[in-house]
């Protein structure tokens, strides 16, 4: 069983895993000319980054050893694992920035220890690839951001339907982050595809 995982760092983040099974009662016969991949079903399984409340308030910390645990087990077979750059952006306070270099470090070291074939991507570069990038066009930055949000939300669920993409099961609307971890790792599903 081959997997493939993408990952969407942050405190509302999500690890996403795509893995390929034999279709039930199915054999691919060469003679028939059809792509393998027809004769395989994809499971996708999403998972949050898992946080612990301070008790102060609504502010999470990074749960260090469950992040460990979460990313030991999903990349234990997977082919690639597509994770996202983080950088700091203008106009973002300094707690966050630190929060996210922070999230961001674990994961390179949670990666680092499984020994999980990685890629670190720009967003921008991706997004482009599976076809959600919002094209800067001089409107404002922030509906731009909400609009990239909506399209991934939108192309997650077209080319995996009926996955839940709700943070939790309180959850009323899909959750932008378990999509983009979705898309993600689509992304690195492709890759290797396109490099076969």
């Amino acid at each position: 069983m081959t997997s493939y995982v993408g990952i969407d760092p942050g405190l509302d983040g999500f690890i996403a895993r795509i893995e390929w099974k034999w279709t039930a009662n199915q054999k691919p016969k060469p003679e028939s000319g059809q792509w393998l991949d027809s004769y395989f079903q994809p499971s996708v399984s999403l998972f949050p980054i898992p946080t612990l409340a301070t008790g102060r308030g609504s502010k999470r910390l990074y749960d260090r050893h469950g992040l460990w645990m979460l990313v030991q087990e999903v990349v234990k077979d997977a082919e690639l694992v597509e994770l996202e750059r983080q950088g700091a952006m203008p106009g973002q306070g300094v707690s966050a920035c630190w929060s996210g270099g922070f999230g961001y470090g674990l994961l390179c070291m949670a990666l680092t220890a499984a020994k999980a074939p990685t890629e670190e991507v720009m967003p921008a570069v991706w997004k482009r690839s599976v076809g959600v990038l919002v094209p800067a066009d001089g409107s404002d930055k922030a509906a731009r951001k909400k609009q990239g949000k909506a399209l991934a939300i939108q192309k997650a669920q077209g080319l995996y339907p009926g996955v839940d993409l709700r943070a939790s099961e309180r959850s009323r609307v899909p959750s932008p982050d378990a999509a983009e971890a979705l898309l993600l790792a689509h992304y690195a599903l492709t890759r290797t595809r396109k490099s076969e």
